[in-house]
């Protein structure tokens, strides 16, 4: 369900945009602000009274924080796909339609682990889905050089070209950070 949450939440501006156009950005901004509010606040007090099965509360948030290390940096990073699809100075309604295709890649295995969980159970449909997510299968292996300073921001930089400075760290998804 949290998968049409985001379809949803990447929808719900491009309809407000929509709705109060270019010159009302302030309205569009806390009118999305203010109907994600609800959904979080329902679940903020179902949970607060749940208190009472806190062990299997904590197993849950561990899977949960295990999944959204693992989804979150999509949407993160859906600003350097934007880039790369869409020139600068592109429409803002434009941006915000590719917002909602991008969070659209949620829903394939939203739909069929909705529908392997009562073949499974829920325990080993995720667990299914943890191996499925490994990053030896995982279409998408994430390998990038990552230098601080050597020609890039102050902070650092991503770069697809090796660097020649002596602090750069080499992330890999598969076996973790190892200094070069």
């Amino acid at each position: 369900m949290i998968d049409f949450g985001f379809v949803i939440g990447s929808f719900v501006p491009l309809v407000l945009f929509w709705i109060f156009g270019d010159k009302h950005l302030n309205a569009v901004w806390r009118g999305t602000l203010g109907l994600g509010v609800i959904p979080a606040a329902a679940v903020f007090i179902w949970r607060f009274n749940m208190r009472r099965y806190w062990v299997r509360l904590t197993a849950i948030c561990i899977a949960w924080f295990i999944y959204d290390f693992i989804t979150y940096p999509f949407g993160l990073f859906s600003s350097t796909v934007l880039n790369s699809v869409e020139p600068t100075g592109t429409a803002f309604t434009t941006i915000l339609g590719w917002n909602v295709v991008i969070n659209l890649f949620y829903m394939p295995g939203t739909l069929v682990g909705a529908f392997a969980v009562d073949w499974l159970t829920p325990k080993y449909t995720m667990i299914a889905g943890f191996v499925w997510l490994h990053p030896k299968r995982n279409v998408f292996h994430f390998n990038a050089n990552f230098t601080a300073g050597g020609g890039g921001s102050r902070n650092g930089s991503i770069k697809n070209e090796p660097s020649n400075t002596d602090d750069q760290v080499h992330i890999n998804r598969e076996w973790g950070a190892t200094a070069k």
